[in-house]
This record gives C-alpha cells, structure tokens and sequence, in this order.
C-alpha cells in the first residue's frame, strides 16, 4: 500500500511539473509577443502576415469640414486643420501609449516617401494628455520625421467622430473629408498607395 501511495505521488508531481512549465511557457510567449510589438526598429522590418486593413476604409462622411478645435505644433503655435488645404492631407490621430498606432507609424512614413510633399502630406495628431514632453520623447526614440501636432484636449476628435485609436482622416485639397480608416492600417502597401493616387487625380 504505500508503495502504490508513493508512486501516486510522484505522478501527480510529475503532472504538475508539466502543467507548471506549460504555463510558463505560455506567459513567456506572451511577453516575447508584446516585446516584438513594442520594438520599434525591428517592426519596421517585419513583414506581417496580416491584411493591410483598409477594408475600413469608408467614405460615409465625405465632404465634411475639418474640425475648428486648436491643435499645436512644436514650436507652440496653435492652429487647425482648415489651415492644411492645397494638398492631399492625411490626418492620423494616435497616442504613444496605442500599440496599434505604433505598429502603423512607420508605414504612414514610407507612403509619404512616394509621394512629393508638394501634393500629398501626412500629419499626426497626437492625443497624449502629458503633452509634450511624452510625445516628443516617443518621436526621437522612434526616429519619426512625419509632422507631429498636439490635442489634449479632446474635441478635436470629438468633431472628426472619433471613436478608437488610431483613425485617420483623409482630406482632399479644399480640406473637406474624403474617407477615414478606423483602427491600423499598413498604408505603405499596393492599397494604400492606389488609394492617395485616386484622391490626387480627384477620381476617388
């Protein structure tokens, strides 16, 4: 009898030894998955095996005015987007703290290399309520060379029907709404560039 007690035992220590280092395992998974996410060099040399995600790209609020609400820029000025008219204008609202957005800044970098900034530019809209001194560190950490403006305080989204992070908002050159993506999209990719080409030849 107590040879079976113990060769029980040693079972259940042996099943629970797995158990142990299966979960571990899993914990370590995702905190490597998270780590690749937050790496900002290495994702920029990852090729996703994912959709480029305009699929949500909608065109329901064309024609729509730019917000009226102030955004700032770095040297302190404040301004609005009724300012950006003459050009193709995509405005991509984001956080530091948004993973997605994250993710889709560097492709929004590439598009704006296909393109000559005399026709077509990429701004970004910062929403981080630590202002600044937060969103300038992420820009040099990250080597971000898209132009970076400042809305703490909220109703500039409010106005664009801001609903998640990131949305972007593509105007036409009057600075009227053409379209806008909720959630990331890869933007540097067959779609994304066919998508400003449509809207510089007016046919979009």
């Amino acid at each position: 009898m107590a040879k079976m007690i113990a060769r029980r035992l040693r079972r259940i220590q042996f099943s629970f030894r797995w158990y142990y280092l299966g979960g571990l395992g899993g914990v370590v998974a995702i905190a490597l998955g998270i780590s690749l996410l937050m790496m900002p060099v290495a994702m920029e040399n990852i090729n996703l095996p994912i959709p480029d995600g305009l699929d949500n790209f909608t065109l329901e609020n064309r024609g729509f005015p730019p917000p009226l609400a102030p955004i700032l820029a770095t040297d302190g000025s404040q301004g609005t987007l009724s300012s950006f008219t003459g050009k193709v204008t995509l405005v991509n609202i984001w956080a530091t703290w948004c993973v997605p957005c994250i993710i889709e800044l560097p492709t929004l970098e590439r598009l704006q290399a296909r393109f000559p900034q005399t026709e077509f530019q990429v701004i970004t809209v910062a929403i981080d309520q630590e202002g600044w001194p937060k969103v300038a560190e992420f820009s040099e950490n990250f080597n971000m060379t898209l132009p970076v403006y400042l809305d703490a305080s909220g109703p500039n989204l409010s106005q664009f029907e801001y609903f998640s992070l990131p949305t972007t908002i593509l105007l036409d050159r009057n600075g009227l709404e053409i379209g806008r993506q909720i959630g990331a999209a890869l933007w540097d990719r067959d779609r994304g560039v066919h998508l400003i080409e449509r809207a510089l030849d007016g046919r979009l």
